[in-house]
C-alpha cells in the first residue's frame, strides 16, 4: 500500500495469504531461507518451514481459510484448500474449493528495493476509481465486477474460469492439430542441417575411391560371381553400393533443398546454389559404381523436381536494402545520428556468428544455446483504465543491483513477444545489461492474460489495442523525473504493438521514445509471406491457441459457438488463429480490418500525392498537407523518435510490411528511422563464433545506445 500500486490483483482481494512461497527475489532464498506471506507467521516459522519452491500462478489471488485466524501450520498444504474471495458490495465472503495448481514464477522485492525506491512508486498512484482503498473500509467498491459475479454464482462458472476446459478432441482432431507443427518442425530441420548433410554426402562420394578399389569392375563381375557371392556373405562392394545410394540421395536431395529455400538463395543467390546441385550430379555421375542408367533413375527425377520448385515458386526475396534510414533534412533525426555512435548500429561488419548460415539459424540457435541469469523483478498491478473493466496489467520492474532507483538514467518499458513474459531469455538479457551495466531501471509490461494473469471480464487480449500500453506507460511517466527518457522496447508483437501505439496516439504518447525490434509496420501485408506461415507461425500459433481455449473457454463460450472455438483448436498459423479467434471475438469486419488496426502502417494507401509528389517529401505533413491526404497514413503522426530494427533474413516478419524504408523516414516530421541488416534473424543477431558468450547484446545494446542518443539531446515529452 505504501508504494502506491497493489502487490496483487486489485479486483481480487486478498483476505489472507496464500501457502508459503520461496521469495525467490530475495538473496537469502539460495541458502533456503524460506519467506511466508502471512503476515502473522514468525521468522521461526519462516526459515523452519522448507518447502519445495511453489511456482506462481492465477490461484495466488485466492487464500485458504485455513490460514485465517491462526489456522493450522499444516493445513495450507492440504492438497485441496479451501480459499476465499471478497464480494466488495456485500462484504460478505463466498467460499469455493479446488485443487492448488502450479505454474510460472512470482518475483517480489527484497527490503532493500522497497525501501530505497519508495519515492519511485510512490508516483504510480493515479488508479480508476473502481480500485477498492485497502485502509478505509468505507471506501469499498460500490459496484461488484459483472465478471466476479458470474464467478461467484456457483461453482461451476468458478471452475469453469480458473482450471483449463479443454475441448473434447477427436483422434483426426488431435491429428489435425499436430500435423502442422510436425510439418514445420521436419521442414525447418531439413533446411537447418541441410550445409552438413551435403558435406557428409559429398565427402563420402569424393573419398569412396579411397576406400574400395576399382569398384566398377567388381561390381561388374560375371553373374555366376555375383550371385556365388551373395549366397555366402554380403560383400564390401555391395555395402558400399547401398551407402552410395544413400550419399547420392542425400547429397542431391539437400543441394535441391537450399537451391529452392528463399533463405539459402537471400544468402548465397541462386546461380552458386544451382552450379553447387548441378555439381553434386556430375560427381554422382563421375564417381558411381553403377551403370549410367541407374544413376541416372537417381538423380533425373529430384533434379526436375528441383527445376520445377525454382520455375514456379517466387522466392519473394527483399526488394529494399539493408542500411540505415532516416529523414535527413530533420533536425531531430540529425541530432540522434550524430550522438548515436555508427559502431553501435553496426551488424553486417562480419562480427555476427559465421557458422549460423541462414536467417532461420539465427532465430532458433541462440534460443537453444543463450543461458541469461534469472532477474529480480518487483511485481505491481497497474488497474486499466477502460469503462466498466475490472483488469489490471503486470508491471515486473527491475532496479540496479543496488536496489536504487536512478532519476538521471533513462526508464525502459519493454513490450515482449507473443507468448512471452518477463521470463523470457532475451528479455532478461535485455534487463540484466540495462541494470547492471547502466544502473537503469526496466519495466516489463505482461500482456493481459500471459503468464498466469487472469482476465475477469470477456475483454480478452489482442494485439490491435494499445490502451493498455498508454496505462502502462502513463504509471511509468508519473514516477519519473521530468528530465527522464522513458523509453518502449517492443520485441516482434511488442514491436508491433509500441510501433502502433506511437502512430495511434500522436503527440499524447507517454513514451518519449520507442525501439521496435524484429516487428513489422504494415501488418496487413504478412500473410504474404508463405515460407513464415508454413514453417514457423504453426508453433506460435499453437502455443497461443491453448492458452486461449484453456485459459479462457468460459469468456470464449459467451461470444462464439462451440463451433467456432473448435475451429480456434484447428488453427493451423497465426493468421489462421488471428482469422478465427480475434477477428470474431473482437467483431471486426475482416482479417484485413483486424490487421489495418494492429500496425503503424495499417491505414497506409500509397507514398504518391497525385497533384505534386515532390511537394509530398519535401514539405511534408509540416506543409499543412494531412497524411490522410497524402495517402501514408497514421505513421506519419508519429511525434517521437520511433526506431525500427530488422533483419532482411528474418524467416518470421515480412520484410514487405516495411514498405520503402527511406519514404517512411520520410514521412512525417522526421521522427520514425529505420535500420535493416542484412543478417540477424528474428529476435536474434548472434555475435561471434560461440554465441552463447554475448547472448543478444547486439540487439539490447543497438536499443539502449539509441535512447542514450536522445537522452543526451534530452528530447522528452516535458
Amino acid at each position: 500500500e505504501s508504494l502506491g500500486l497493489p502487490s496483487k490483483h486489485p479486483y481480487i482481494d486478498l483476505i489472507s495469504t496464500s501457502p508459503p512461497v520461496i521469495n525467490s527475489c530475495d538473496s537469502s532464498s539460495s541458502t533456503g531461507n524460506v519467506f511466508l506471506s502471512n503476515d502473522d507467521a514468525t521468522i521461526d516459522d519462516k526459515n523452519d518451514r522448507l518447502i519445495q519452491e511453489k511456482m506462481w500462478s492465477v490461484f495466488d489471488y485466492f487464500t485458504p481459510t485455513s490460514r485465517r485466524g491462526g489456522g493450522g501450520a499444516g493445513a495450507a498444504n492440504n492438497a485441496r484448500s479451501t480459499f476465499m474471495i471478497e464480494d466488495h458490495k456485500n462484504e460478505d465472503v463466498q467460499q469455493k474449493k479446488f485443487s492448488h495448481l502450479s505454474s510460472r514464477p512470482f518475483c517480489d522485492a527484497d527490503p532493500v528495493s522497497l525501501y530505497t525506491n519508495e519515492s519511485f512508486f510512490q508516483n504510480l498512484q493515479s488508479t480508476p476509481p473502481l480500485l477498492p482503498d485497502r485502509e478505509s473500509s468505507s471506501s469499498k467498491m460500490e459496484i461488484k465486477p459483472p465478471a466476479i459475479s458470474n464467478i461467484m454464482s456457483n461453482d461451476a462458472h468458478f471452475m469453469n474460469h480458473i482450471q483449463a476446459t479443454p475441448l473434447a478432441s477427436t483422434w483426426n482432431d488431435v491429428f489435425q492439430q499436430a500435423k502442422p507443427c510436425l510439418y514445420a518442425t521436419i521442414h525447418l530441420n531439413l533446411r537447418l542441417f541441410a550445409p552438413l548433410m551435403i558435406i557428409y554426402a559429398v565427402s563420402y562420394l569424393l573419398l569412396s575411391p579411397l576406400c574400395f578399389s576399382s569398384p566398377k569392375k567388381q561390381i561388374n563381375a560375371t553373374k555366376k560371381e555375383n550371385q556365388n557371392r551373395f549366397r555366402s556373405i554380403i560383400s564390401p562392394q555391395t555395402v558400399h553400393g547401398v551407402f552410395f545410394t544413400i550419399a547420392s540421395l542425400v547429397a542431391i536431395v539437400f543441394s535441391a533443398i537450399v537451391t529452392t529455400d528463399a533463405l539459402y538463395v537471400l544468402e548465397y543467390t541462386l546461380p552458386p546454389l544451382v552450379v553447387l546441385h548441378l555439381l553434386t550430379i556430375l560427381l554422382i555421375f563421375h564417381r558411381s559404381p553403377f551403370d549410367r542408367k541407374y544413376t541416372l533413375m537417381i538423380t533425373l527425377p529430384i533434379s526436375i523436381l528441383a527445376l520445377i520448385q525454382i520455375l514456379r515458386s517466387d522466392l519473394d526475396l527483399p526488394a529494399i536494402k539493408a542500411g540505415f534510414y532516416y529523414k535527413k533534412d530533420s533536425w531531430i533525426a540529425s541530432s540522434i545520428v550524430r550522438e548515436w555512435p555508427e559502431e553501435k548500429r553496426t551488424y553486417d561488419d562480419g562480427r555476427g556468428t559465421k557458422w549460423l548460415l541462414t536467417g532461420d539459424a539465427r532465430t532458433g540457435v541462440p534460443f537453444f544455446i543463450n543461458h541469461v541469469p534469472q532477474q529480480k523483478f518487483v511485481r505491481r498491478w497497474v488497474p486499466t483504465e477502460e469503462l466498466g473493466e475490472t483488469e489490471a496489467i503486470i508491471l515486473d520492474i527491475a532496479f540496479p543491483p543496488d536496489g536504487i532507483h536512478r532519476r538521471d538514467k533513462p526508464i525502459y518499458m519493454v513490450l515482449h513477444g507473443l507468448n512471452g513474459g518477463s521470463g523470457e531469455e532475451y528479455v532478461r538479457d535485455f534487463v540484466h545489461r540495462r541494470t547492471t551495466i547502466d544502473n537503469s531501471t526496466v519495466a516489463v509490461m505482461i500482456t493481459r492474460g500471459l503468464m498466469d494473469s487472469p482476465i475477469l471480464g470477456d475483454n480478452l487480449l489482442h494485439f490491435a489495442r494499445i490502451t493498455d500500453v498508454h496505462v502502462a506507460a502513463g504509471a511509468l511517466r508519473r514516477a519519473k523525473s521530468p528530465d527522464q527518457t522513458l523509453a518502449g522496447v517492443g520485441y516482434s508483437m511488442g514491436a508491433i504493438t509500441v510501433a502502433n501505439y506511437l502512430a495511434k496516439m500522436g503527440q499524447e504518447s507517454n513514451l518519449d521514445a520507442a525501439v521496435a525490434i524484429s516487428g513489422a509496420l504494415d501488418t496487413r501485408q504478412q500473410p504474404r509471406y508463405k515460407r513464415s506461415r508454413d514453417f514457423w507461425q504453426p508453433m506460435l500459433a499453437k502455443t497461443l491457441r491453448d492458452t486461449l481455449i484453456t485459459k479462457f473457454y468460459s469468456q470464449l463460450s459467451t461470444r462464439l459457438s462451440l463451433s467456432e472455438i473448435h475451429d480456434i483448436s484447428l488453427a493451423d498459423s497465426m493468421i489462421s488463429l488471428d482469422e478465427k479467434m480475434f477477428v470474431r471475438y473482437n467483431n471486426y469486419k475482416d482479417l484485413g480490418h483486424y490487421y489495418s488496426e494492429m500496425g503503424a502502417m495499417g491505414d497506409f494507401n500509397s507514398f504518391n500525392n497525385e497533384k505534386d509528389e515532390t511537394r509530398l517529401f519535401v514539405k511534408g505533413v509540416a506543409d499543412g498537407i494531412s497524411a490522410e491526404e497524402q495517402g501514408i497514413g497514421r505513421i506519419a503522426n508519429v511525434s517521437f523518435p520511433l526506431l525500427c530494427v530488422n533483419a532482411l533474413d528474418d524467416p518470421i516478419a515480412y520484410w514487405g510490411t516495411l514498405w520503402d524504408p527511406q519514404k517512411v523516414a520520410n514521412s512525417g516530421d522526421g521522427f520514425v528511422m529505420l535500420l535493416l541488416t542484412e543478417k540477424g534473424g528474428h529476435v536474434g543477431w548472434p555475435l561471434g563464433n560461440n554465441p552463447n558468450t554475448d547472448g543478444w547484446k547486439w540487439m539490447s545494446d543497438v536499443a539502449s545506445s539509441f535512447v542514450e542518443a536522445i537522452d543526451r539531446i534530452n528530447v522528452t515529452k516535458e
